[in-house]
């Protein structure tokens, strides 16, 4: 082979290689533009609506506030309590088998632990999600408890070392 051709071929491949880079399909929301150019070259922050994977494999509902272990968690009115792998959880959330997508309510505070059990794979991902159609907010995951004792002081001068 001459080394023109060598060359040659060595920059059609490059070639290609950037064309199938710019072509693909970008599937995740990382993975597109979150923010636009103004006229005046300031960026402007334009999230993208959250849209939720088509094909979500076996789903479960969670709902710390209303839900109940004892329910199936097939629907957002048969909802869980508790997570299958919060160590907390009893009935037929701890028995769930192979789930892949866990929905948790929107404005509701998931107080509690979740321990992995098992890995998802690339085709069949595990998947903590919320959907715009179920309670209004964000869904929150926190091993924080809630503490009910807090009182606010009205008369500061009681505190210790208070000015």
């Amino acid at each position: 082979m001459s080394y023109l051709f060598k060359v040659g071929l060595i920059l059609g491949m490059i070639t290609c290689l950037g064309w199938a880079r710019d072509n693909v399909k970008k599937p995740w929301s990382w993975e597109k533009p979150q923010a636009k150019v103004d006229p005046r070259g300031d960026l402007q922050w334009a999230p993208l609506p959250y849209t939720p994977p088509k094909k979500l494999g076996v789903v479960r509902y969670i709902d710390f506030a209303d839900g109940d272990d004892d329910n199936d968690g097939m629907s957002p009115q048969t909802a869980w309590k508790h997570h299958p792998w919060d160590p907390a959880a009893g009935g037929k959330a701890r028995q769930a088998g192979s789930v892949n997508t866990f929905v948790f309510k929107r404005g509701v505070i998931y107080r509690g632990r979740i321990v992995l059990k098992h890995g998802g794979s690339a085709e069949q991902p595990l998947r903590l999600i919320s959907l715009p159609s179920w309670g209004t907010g964000e869904a929150v995951i926190s091993a924080a408890e809630e503490d009910r004792s807090w009182r606010r002081v009205p008369n500061h001068s009681r505190l210790h070392n208070a000015q």
